[in-house]
This record gives structure tokens, C-alpha cells and sequence, in this order.
């Protein structure tokens, strides 16, 4: 990982690197986001699978601010966490570039949805965003349902196999009448119950 990263500011054609499921770890994510603050051309990153943790979150963090390039990050599957999640909201709520967020698989709960739903209500470019296989619930939903209320930007977003009972779907539902912009909402694998699905 960290021959790429030394490599990446001389690549100067590179657009999309993908490194999912390379066992790169919390200081490959590093030294390679680090390098991503030096390139001109890449708009595309793959790190899916390669146990980033909060110390590559924080990294891409950093990067995020930095960066006006990129606009395709996959973090899918690193065991993120809340903490990671509201580090990197915290960037995308100032970012200007990113366009598709991938950020299934995390065990992110309540709090990194919230963060999330926050980062949503100010960010104007994103347009897809995957917490799918998370740990959402209702409170998160609910959240992430006030974003969808005023964001104009976001056209997809994967909420399955969460913990979304009734109540939350209730919520989406609620902000699907308000927002006109999203086309495609995912909540295969909850728990919403016929009374969620009237209500959507």
C-alpha cells in the first residue's frame, strides 16, 4: 500500500484505483489517502474490506476537506463504527465533489446515522449513499428522513438489513411527500411491518 501511495502522485492519468480486500489495514488506508491529497486525476477509490478502522477514517477525513477531486468512495465493509461514521460526515457536510458514498456492512448504529443525516442536510453534491447492512434503527431513520426533507442532491439511498421497524419507515415516508429529488430508497431485510409499508 504504501509503494501505491508513493506512486499515486506521478500517475498522473490514474482515475480509479480500487484496493478492496487487500488486507492494507489502518496504515496502508493512511499512507494511500494521504498520497490522494497529492494526485490531480484520481475520482474513484476502492478500499472496501481492508479493516480501515477509526485511525483510516480519520485519514479520510483529512483527505476529504482536501480533496475536490475525488467523487466515487467505497469504504464498504472496514468495521467502522459510529465514531468513524460521524468523522467522516463531518467532511462530507464541507465536501463539494463526492457524488457516490459507499459505506455498507459498517455496524454503524443511531449516533453515525445521525451524523450522517446532518452531513446530508448541508452537502449538495452527493447523489448516491449505501448504509445498507448496518445497525440503523428508528431513531437513525428518523434522522436521515429530516435530511431527506430539504437535501435536493441525493437520488439513491440503501437503508436494508438494518433494525427499521414500522415507526422509521413511517418517518421516510413522511419526507418521500417532501423531497423531490430521490428515485430509488432501499429497505429490503427491516422490520417494518404492514403498517411501514402502507405508510410508504
Amino acid at each position: 500500500a504504501r509503494a501505491v501511495a508513493g506512486a499515486l502522485p506521478f500517475l498522473t492519468e490514474l482515475i480509479d484505483l480500487e484496493l478492496g480486500y487487500s488486507s492494507i489495514g489502518e496504515e496502508g488506508a493512511q499512507a494511500v489517502v494521504g498520497a490522494l491529497v497529492k494526485t490531480s486525476s484520481l475520482s474513484s477509490l476502492g478500499l472496501a474490506g481492508n479493516g480501515i478502522g477509526n485511525v483510516g477514517a480519520a485519514a479520510i477525513t483529512k483527505a476529504l476537506a482536501m480533496n475536490s477531486k475525488l467523487i466515487s468512495l467505497d469504504l464498504r465493509d472496514n468495521n467502522l463504527g459510529d465514531q468513524a461514521a460521524e468523522a467522516i460526515s463531518f467532511a462530507l457536510a464541507a465536501n463539494s465533489s463526492l457524488t457516490n458514498l459507499d459505506l455498507s456492512e459498517n455496524h454503524i448504529g443511531s449516533k453515525g446515522a445521525v451524523a450522517t443525516a446532518s452531513a446530508l442536510a448541508k452537502n449538495l453534491s452527493l447523489t448516491y449513499l449505501d448504509l445498507a447492512e448496518n445497525k440503523i434503527d428508528d431513531e437513525g431513520a428518523k434522522a436521515l428522513a429530516a435530511a431527506l426533507a430539504s437535501n435536493s442532491s441525493l437520488l439513491t439511498l440503501h437503508l436494508g438489513d438494518n433494525q427499521i421497524s414500522g415507526d422509521g419507515a413511517k418517518g421516510l415516508s413522511s419526507a418521500l411527500m417532501a423531497n423531490q429529488t430521490l428515485t430509488t430508497l432501499g429497505l429490503s431485510k427491516n422490520v417494518i411491518g404492514d403498517e411501514g409499508a402502507k405508510a410508504l
